[in-house]
């Protein structure tokens, strides 16, 4: 965090809510002899500066009940890392704010993989059960790279000529291929539809090492799912490298109609599978993501490259063997 940001405003006139934080068990365990410190993400604290009238960053006493009473407009829910102060892992201010986020997360999750690791995995399980991200992660994306060059443009053009929602909203299932087009662009130009949808199934492959990772975990029984941020063209993908081999498009944002970083969305994936999230192991590229995940009690790997992955999970006893 940036100690410019430590004290917080007042919250504006509003209604009344609450922000609750929710400890998992060794997180209550620490927090009966350690106080508690708050480590928000950069979009929480612009969140937060104007709801609470308190110190984020700073140590406080383990409070009971642990709620603050805020004003705001409307309700909110904000998820971050609570740790006790003996488990905090420093974040230095010289950092890059990707390198800060992801060295928070990796507090976060520690203590939650020290626990799963010590009961043998989460809540009895025999095996956890795998929530995989798809681009980034497992796919390719070729939105950075084919997308700009097949407009003729770099990144930083196309960017500023796009419809800063649309493809969001498409995502979520909010909104067709005719809508798509007719709103890919602000000024709603028109382009070659079809010739955008085949630049982005051409540009679709396994990032490298990432397949004989999930074949492996495959052939030693553990159930796999997708859950991914991702419009109805995650069946384009299917169709040009049969992913449902290793494992189910389950939880797909234009399906489920939520998308990651939303709580809920993590909450609702682990009730349909019946699990509570200590039993989940959630792996995602996006720092961010994987901090929400870790919030609600599952285990959280912020993926950076298959070998790294594997090395991730031998520290929670799963080892991959080729």
């Amino acid at each position: 965090f940036d100690p410019g940001d430590r004290v917080l405003r007042p919250g504006s006139q509003g209604s009344v809510c609450s922000l609750t934080l929710i400890p998992t068990q060794t997180q209550r365990d620490a927090l009966q002899t350690s106080p508690l410190t708050l480590i928000p993400t950069h979009t929480h604290r612009e969140m937060l500066s104007s709801l609470l009238p308190c110190s984020v960053g700073c140590p406080l006493p383990p409070p009971s009940p642990r709620q603050f009473s805020c004003k705001h407009s409307s309700a909110i829910l904000v998820s971050f890392a609570m740790l006790g102060c003996s488990q905090q892992r420093v974040v230095e201010t010289h950092f890059s704010e990707n390198q800060q986020q992801m060295r928070t997360v990796e507090a976060a999750t520690k203590a939650r993989k020290k626990e799963y690791v010590g009961c043998g995995g989460g809540n009895g399980l025999a095996r956890p059960v795998f929530l995989f991200d798809v681009m980034g992660t497992i796919v390719r994306d070729p939105f950075y790279d084919d997308v700009p060059a097949f407009f003729g443009l770099t990144m930083k053009e196309l960017l500023t000529i796009k419809h800063p929602t649309a493809w969001i909203k498409f995502e979520n299932g909010l909104l067709t291929e005719d809508d798509l087009l007719r709103n890919f662009f602000i000024d709603g130009r028109d382009f070659n539809f079809a010739g955008l949808k085949s630049c982005m199934a051409s540009g679709y492959k396994y990032i490298e090492g990432i397949e004989a990772v999930l074949c492996a975990l495959k052939s030693e029984g553990y159930q796999m799912h997708a859950f991914t941020n991702y419009p109805p063209w995650y069946k384009m993908i299917e169709e040009k490298l049969k992913l449902s081999q290793y494992l189910a498009w389950t939880f797909v944002s234009c399906c489920t109609g939520r998308r990651k970083p939303d709580p809920e969305a993590y909450v609702e994936a682990a009730q349909y599978l019946g699990l509570r999230p200590s039993d989940c192991i959630f792996i995602d590229d996006q720092p961010r993501n994987v901090e929400v995940a870790s919030s609600i009690g599952m285990v959280g790997i912020i993926f950076q490259d298959a070998h790294k992955l594997e090395k991730d999970l031998e520290t929670l006893g799963i080892l991959v063997q080729h």
